[in-house]
């Protein structure tokens, strides 16, 4: 038997399983529409039972034969000639999102374009009274969904400020609403400008992960502020005071390293997780270390194809290498065009062939920083702190005593609840395991600068012999004294 499918009563076309159908809803009616027919307003034209004002059912899919009918969400209400139809939301019950089997089917209009079984003469009547008793309607919809997903902008939203607040710096903010750091004695930032220039830009981005948590956990996860300087926030965990630095064993306790975390945070305003050179310095420089004791600024020298910056990260970065400090590497911009420093432009005025050459040789002369400036992580600052400290504690207690002091590093609220730095947080006297990892680490690094010494001694003695064997080949024999 050939499947039954739907036909347009206004206009006798068959509606295809998968077209809109238009039905009237009322029990004494029950007519289907095609689309074409319902929006032209022909409704009211096919049967003396329909009116305008019948209620109707929209189907996006007219089903029929094995296909499904699917209702849609609209209504279409057909109103009186000469007005516009009234869309709206549907009343009509939405059909199971499981679809019944084919041969339940609704039993409706048959198309007359296509082949019937017909088993016996009835009237239009009877035909479509017997219809309207063979119909079911379709059973409710259950929603398998659940509860309505929040826009993408409050969640973004909501996400951005859960974010802020659970990894807010134990820092604060400096007065005037800057980050803590930002401006350090001299007209300096510890965490900002480096000495002389600007803050290369590549390395802090506003898309950057949420920023690490230094320290320990803010009480409350607010700070407080004392004589208008920026306060740290009281810290979690039990620590309720001053108490030593170091365990027996020469580790950081819970109150050592939640001083370094607060300092650190105030280095690195905008939570990068790293320090850059320029601001290391700045901070052995608040410390009073001077000369040869602070090596990125004892080694700002520059050289003919280098710049100072780059020989000074070449300095530190051995330095960190002999005592197994913790950092990270990151380019250091610069400009390939620009001079490196004013001896190389004088001399870059010669001629065209220097230049040539200079920048030919440019790249080579970076080998000794490879253009990486080194970065110390949170864990390396802690290791190198406490070897300053344990070799020269009571130079230390004073530095650490006047950093307290400093509006730059937020630790006014550490002092007002604690108290003023006591003596007793470092120990009297230099912990012998510290001092003699000093002299060991001083001992190979003498011995390793004497063979590199020798080495480029022979290697300049080879070179200038091999210039003077050039010049005896060309220019005949000559003897000279040696």
């Amino acid at each position: 038997m050939a499947p039954n499918f739907f036909g347009c009563d206004a206009c006798g076309a068959p509606i295809p399983a998968t077209h809109p159908r238009v039905q009237c809803v009322e029990p004494r009616c029950g007519v289907d529409l095609c689309a074409v027919c319902a929006l032209g307003e022909r409704a009211g034209t096919t049967s003396a039972a329909h009116q305008a004002s019948h209620r109707v059912r929209v189907w996006r899919q007219s089903g029929g034969g094995a296909q499904q009918g699917v209702v849609s969400a609209m209504s279409l209400g057909l109103v009186a000639s000469g007005q516009a139809p009234q869309m709206g939301t549907t009343n009509a019950a939405l059909p199971s999102a499981t679809p019944p089997p084919p041969a339940q089917a609704p039993s409706r209009t048959v198309s007359p374009a296509l082949p019937v079984s017909v088993t016996g003469q009835q009237s239009p009547s009877q035909q479509q009274q017997q219809q309207q008793q063979s119909f079911q309607p379709p059973p409710k919809r259950i929603s398998t969904a659940g509860p309505p997903l929040p826009s993408r902008t409050r969640m973004s939203m909501s996400m951005s400020m859960g974010g802020l607040n659970g990894a807010s710096a134990p820092g604060g903010s400096a007065p005037g609403g800057s980050a803590p750091g930002g401006s350090a004695p001299g007209g300096s930032a510890p965490g900002g400008s480096a000495p002389g220039g600007s803050v290369p830009e590549g390395y802090h981005s506003s898309s950057s992960p949420p920023p690490p948590t230094y320290g320990g956990t803010s009480s409350g996860g607010t700070s407080s502020s004392a004589s208008g300087a920026t306060a740290a926030p009281a810290p979690g965990g039990g620590l309720t005071g001053w108490a030593p630095f170091f365990t027996p064993e020469m580790d950081g306790t819970p109150v050592y390293k939640h001083l370094m975390g607060t300092i650190f945070a105030a280095l690195d305003p905008r939570r990068t997780g790293a320090l850059q050179p320029e601001v290391f310095s700045r901070f052995l420089a608040d410390l009073g270390y001077v000369g040869q004791e602070n090596t990125w600024t004892a080694s700002l020298v520059a050289t003919i194809g280098t710049t100072k910056e780059e020989a000074a990260d070449a300095a530190l970065r051995r330095a960190w290498d002999l005592f197994s400090v913790e950092y990270t590497l990151a380019p250091r911009p610069r400009d390939p065009r620009a001079p490196p420093d004013a001896l190389t432009q004088q001399i870059q005025s010669i001629g065209g062939a220097f230049a040539r050459a200079f920048t030919q040789s440019t790249s080579a002369a970076q080998s000794a920083s490879g253009g990486q400036m080194p970065m110390i992580t949170l864990r390396g600052f802690m290791d190198v702190m406490a070897l300053e400290i344990l070799c020269e504690p009571s130079r230390h207690w004073g530095a650490f005593a006047r950093l307290t002091k400093n509006p730059a590093y937020g630790l006014a609220g550490l002092v007002a609840a604690w108290g003023e730095l006591p003596r007793s947080v470092i120990p009297e006297e230099a912990d012998p395991r510290m001092l003699e990892r000093v002299r060991k680490v001083q001992a190979f690094a003498q011995e390793r600068a004497q063979i590199e010494l020798q080495a480029a001694h022979a290697k300049a003695s080879i070179e200038a012999q091999g210039r003077q064997n050039a010049l005896d080949l060309i220019s005949g024999p000559r003897y000279r004294p040696w």
